[in-house]
């Protein structure tokens, strides 16, 4: 089992973490960090507690084609909805990593420029979500990666991950990542991002993803959260039902539990 000592499910945070927050990274691109970001936001608005969201970066969106990017999407499920220029305040037309988007858009990400937008966010409620961007150490400048960001920002993270073939070793290299930076795990889930989990075959990998995920990785595991029809095409309540499922449940119980 990987050593993890300063994550362990039992243990407590640090306290230099303020439990004002997580930040939900990805193992990798395409696994649902918007969905499960969306979908922790609406359970734990339910629960009374005042959720906001962040993507501080977003690649792949044009200059006025708001409508259906992760970071609009994240808005809508919000109230008062913040502007986006707050909400992401680097947003780069190229769909590349955000290193590449920046050098052709001809500019810099800073990390002091994300931290300023996530203090002015996180007065305005009680938790907010910080959504990542491909995997923890994809870098954002030619010196810093993601886990530069996650260290100034100061909060525990979700690890989020595809549940099928390949994520065992995923999850694992992710953890070892932010080992290496001292940022405490508070959960992983394991998503499924498509309807792939209905075949009998890729069911049982999934289940046995699941498996040993649980034995390898000392952090609660999560999941899987299976696909939920309709959520291309209506948002908003694909997000309020899949929030309400049996899994996301005990997970929103153990951030709000964390926060406490």
């Amino acid at each position: 089992m990987i050593s993890l000592s300063h994550m362990n499910s039992g243990s407590s945070l640090p306290s230099s973490f303020s439990g004002c927050g997580f930040i939900i990274v990805g193992t990798d691109t395409g696994v649902g960090k918007t969905v499960i970001t969306g979908t922790l936001a609406c359970g734990l608005q339910r629960r009374g507690i005042r959720t906001g969201v962040m993507k501080p970066i977003e690649t792949g969106v044009k200059d006025g084609e708001d409508v259906g990017s992760d970071t609009q999407r994240l808005q809508a499920l919000c109230m008062p909805q913040e502007p986006l220029s707050l909400l992401a305040p680097y947003r780069f037309q190229h769909a590349l990593s955000p290193l590449a988007a920046a050098r052709l858009a001809k500019r810099s990400i800073e990390i002091d420029t994300i931290v300023s937008a996530f203090h002015t966010l996180r007065a305005q409620c009680d938790c907010l979500l910080v959504e990542g961007i491909g995997g923890v150490m994809v870098p954002l400048t030619p010196t810093q990666d993601f886990r530069d960001l996650m260290a100034a920002l100061n909060l525990p993270c979700v690890i989020v991950s595809h549940a099928t073939l390949g994520a065992v070793n995923h999850v694992l290299l992710t953890i070892q990542a932010l080992e290496t930076r001292n940022i405490p795990i508070t959960a992983i889930v394991l998503n499924c991002p498509s309807k792939y989990e209905k075949h009998p075959e890729t069911h049982q990998a999934i289940t046995s993803t699941v498996e040993q995920v649980k034995e390898f990785a000392d952090a609660p595991v999560f999941g899987p959260v299976l696909f939920q029809e309709g959520l291309e095409k209506q948002w908003k309540e694909g997000i309020h039902a899949l929030s309400q499922t049996s899994i996301v449940n005990q997970l929103v119980t153990r951030l709000a539990t964390r926060m406490s």
